[in-house]
């Protein structure tokens, strides 16, 4: 990834991937997933994808988070 993103999280589940997605765009914050996860075999190697914001965003973005996915 470009070093101009930081990492906010890991997630092994696509829909929630989507989910914080859509949560953070709509809350004008850039984001981009990057899809770790091996699609010939999901049940014995999941993978996961990781989900990323600009540095500057990631405060807002790890409230956003939690309060999406409540995990």
């Amino acid at each position: 990834m470009n070093a101009g993103w930081t990492l906010l999280c890991r997630l092994t589940d696509p829909v929630e991937a989507g989910i914080l997605r859509s949560v953070l765009e709509t809350n004008g914050i850039p984001v981009a997933l990057l899809d770790r996860m091996d699609s010939s075999y999901p049940h014995v190697f999941p993978g996961e994808i990781e989900v990323y914001v600009p540095p500057l965003w990631l405060h807002l973005a790890l409230e956003l988070k939690d309060r999406t996915l409540m995990n």
